[in-house]
């Protein structure tokens, strides 16, 4: 559903009519100033995408990929080869994921993807448009270091794996969200003033920085200029 126009009241900012296509192979977005407000051992992701054709890269990253080296990780990312959504919590090394078959590069449809973590429960979960996929997983390790990397549609600790798509709607909690906060029947949901919400990126103004809506003021930045476009869920 395409919400077109419609205001937001909140901070008179027009309300997702806009997302962000990015081509695969050079661009993708930066966000590190959100990096100190997020918590390693509990939180959320969500963002919306949608693909553009098919990748030449294994793997397509899609969301917020947070890192401290190789060793501590969170992020979701497309498998290529498979066909297969990864939702990965990486810590001391020590790496758990949900992993979900998918035909939303073929059917190149809007899809909502979120993911939650929490080292006191024990568990990882991920959703697709709205619904739990896979199973909870447990036996998470411990996170070391402070994030320094935070990455929208690019691997970030290499540079031959980007993403090919539209992305739209990208947030970041501090605590582990339900997931009819986040999804309602395939439309965007406003989610301005969320408790817990440390990074919020509408993608809706064209010619700017990336601007956070959270609260926080965690500009984010383009690189090699991703194109604004009309395209939204």
């Amino acid at each position: 559903m395409n919400l077109g126009h419609t205001l937001n009241i909140n901070n008179n900012v027009a309300f997702n009519n806009l997302s962000l296509l990015f081509n695969g192979s050079t661009q993708y977005g930066v966000l590190d100033a959100a990096a100190g407000d997020i918590d390693t051992d509990k939180g959320t992701y969500s963002i919306w995408i949608k693909f553009n054709g098919a990748s030449s890269n294994n793997d397509n990253f899609i969301g917020a990929s947070v890192g401290v080296g190789t060793n501590n990780q969170i992020k979701m990312f497309y498998l290529t080869a498979t066909e297969v959504f990864r939702f990965l919590y990486k810590a001391g090394g020590t790496g758990k994921y949900v992993d979900i078959s998918t035909d939303a590069e073929t059917t190149q449809n809007w899809t909502h993807l979120a993911m939650t973590w929490d080292t006191d429960a024990d568990e990882l979960k991920a959703y697709v448009n709205g619904s739990q996929v896979g199973s909870t997983v447990g036996s998470l390790g411990t996170w070391s270091g402070t994030i320094d990397t935070i990455t929208v549609g690019k691997n970030p600790i290499a540079d031959n794996t980007y993403f090919i798509g539209y992305m739209d709607e990208i947030s970041i909690f501090d605590e582990v969200v339900n997931i009819s906060n986040l999804y309602n029947s395939g439309n965007i949901i406003n989610l301005t003033g969320m408790t817990g919400l440390v990074g919020y990126y509408k993608l809706d103004i064209e010619g700017r920085d990336v601007l956070d809506y959270s609260g926080k003021g965690s500009t984010g930045s383009l690189v090699n200029t991703p194109t604004y476009s009309t395209e939204t869920p």
